[in-house]
């Protein structure tokens, strides 16, 4: 890698050779030269190989001149330079005297490929172009790093790293060179370094607002500290989200503690100031929960419960907080909450119901026996949807009819039993094996459906508590005209009550609508 050498021009007025060239002894006569004219290095002359043959003859104790560069090197770094191989060594030969540092006790010397540095608290260690170069942006030694306490470190995936007294330098191929120090560093040698899951840091230590935070960014992973929270880690999915709303200086703040496993060992959560958590899973995501959803969700077990793990982000939607879960939906408005989920788990259908689906005009509606309520320009047999179960079978939601004694379709849910969202049906149907056979070839589906109070200090209590149930016949009628005779969904209602009598209205609101695509679990 060719970098330029970063220059230390600007030290040069406050430091000094350390060993100034005194007038130097001529060559006897005859000498011949240990170097070759045609073969200096580039920038070398004849005349500083000849000043160095010259000083080698009168070398000061402790140091040596390694022809043709006319400078020495001393002390404790000649020590280190002839370990290393000297000028056979990566560092090369040297070009520059021994410096005193600004500091006025350590040292340093140049050479084509880096800088051997010492200081009596350190030792004399090596220290690449590409490392001095970053070290420069941080003030040198004279700066937070202060000096190297060792030489590269290499390690097994391609980077390296190199420590100094205030913090490491670590490297790679596709991050760069950062600085990871103080309680972030030992927070991530905690966590295997740059060979353990975090990886190479993609940022320096940056600093943010609230408590006079700092954090480094990594590959996979972030970690943050603050004098009031210690040194915390996430890793990427869970840092990426957390950035969407505003990191420390956002409304989450910081996290309390380092990311924790959950009690199936897959999936993974934090908990943050502000009482919402951040939840992930291979299988869904990693999704923010905000703390009036927690306080509904921790009733029901949290994860381990019927609902699973989040995979969508909360909505304010109709007056309501709502968040979809793995196996339902959670909704929330004031201190009472709501919740649908399904039974067993294993789901694995996909549905596309749209949003904005509605059953019938009402405005028509009469509930005297032996009238038909269904607007008189509709077809009863109208397809509104095509539903699938969990197994694929098709069902057909029709418009049928309500006429006060019996009917079928959205009339007969809507009009009977008071279920105005269609959406329910069609998660009902969702449920996990493909439901239950009824008679024939119906089928019914079932899901349950909870409404909870909450207290003052968060906690919830499940006080109502019902099931869906969809009954679907999939046999073909004869009376239906066209390709699909299925009749289909036939009615949907509430089990606590008798099959004639209304749902209560607290069931609507468990639903927004069904998750769009495939279902995690299979």
């Amino acid at each position: 890698m060719d970098l330029p050498y970063p220059s230390r021009d600007n030290d040069r007025e406050r430091g000094r050779p350390s060993h100034s060239y005194r007038e130097l002894p001529e060559l006897p006569p005859g000498h011949t030269p240990s170097y070759d004219p045609e073969a200096l290095p580039e920038g070398v002359t004849e005349e500083d190989a000849e000043t160095a043959e010259r000083m080698t003859l009168a070398a000061t104790p402790g140091c040596r001149v390694f022809s043709p560069m006319p400078y020495e090197v001393c002390g404790a770094i000649l020590q280190r330079y002839e370990a290393m191989g000297g000028p056979n060594s990566w560092l090369g030969l040297p070009n520059s005297p021994e410096y005193t540092n600004p500091d006025g006790v350590g040292k340093r010397s140049q050479f084509i490929n880096g800088s051997i540095y010492w200081h009596p608290h350190t030792g004399a260690h090596p220290v690449t172009i590409l490392y001095m170069t970053k070290w420069n942006q941080f003030g040198w030694e004279m700066g937070w790093l202060g000096y190297p306490t060792g030489a590269e470190i290499y390690h097994n995936n391609g980077g390296s790293r190199q420590e100094f007294q205030g913090a490491g330098l670590f490297w790679s191929q596709p991050t760069g060179v950062y600085a990871v120090g103080g309680a972030i560093r030992a927070k991530y040698n905690s966590a295997g370094g740059a060979e353990g899951p975090l990886g190479y840091p993609t940022t320096d230590e940056l600093t943010v607002n609230k408590y006079d935070g700092r954090y480094n960014n990594f590959t996979n992973g972030t970690i943050t500290w603050s004098g009031v929270t210690g040194a915390r880690l996430m890793y990427a999915a869970m840092r990426d989200r957390w950035a969407e709303h505003g990191r420390e200086d956002g409304q989450m703040g910081y996290p309390l503690s380092d990311v924790q496993i959950a009690p199936d060992g897959t999936g993974r959560y934090l908990h943050f100031e502000d009482g919402s958590s951040i939840y992930w899973h291979s299988a869904t995501g990693a999704w923010r929960v905000p703390s009036q959803i927690i306080a509904v969700w921790s009733s029901l077990d949290w994860e381990k419960g019927p609902l699973g793990y989040p995979m969508e982000a909360s909505l304010d939607a109709d007056g309501f907080l709502r968040q979809i879960f793995a196996l339902g939906e959670i909704a929330v408005q004031g201190n009472e909450g709501y919740y649908r989920h399904y039974p067993f788990s294993g789901a694995a259908a996909t549905q596309s119901l749209p949003n904005q689906l509605t059953p019938a005009d009402e405005s028509n509606a009469d509930d005297s026996p032996g009238v038909d309520v269904m607007n008189q320009s509709g077809d009863r047999n109208e397809i509104i949807h095509t539903l699938r179960d969990s197994a694929g079978r098709v069902g057909p939601l029709r418009r049928g009819y309500w006429n006060g004694v019996s009917g079928f379709g959205v009339e007969k849910i809507y009009q009977r039993h008071e279920i105005d969202n269609m959406n329910l049906v069609a998660t009902t149907m969702l449920q996990p094996g493909g439901g239950e056979p009824s008679s024939g070839q119906s089928r019914f589906y079932r899901q349950p459906v909870g409404r909870t109070r909450c207290d003052d200090s968060g906690t919830c209590t499940t006080y109502r508590r019902d099931v869906i149930r969809v009954v679907v016949d999939y046999r073909d009628d004869d009376y239906i005209q066209g390709d699909n005779k299925t009749k289909g969904v036939i009615t949907a209602y509430c089990e606590s009550k008798p099959e004639q009598v209304a749902c209560d209205s607290w069931v609507n609101s468990t639903i927004r609508y069904p998750r769009q695509g495939p279902w995690p679990y299979s």
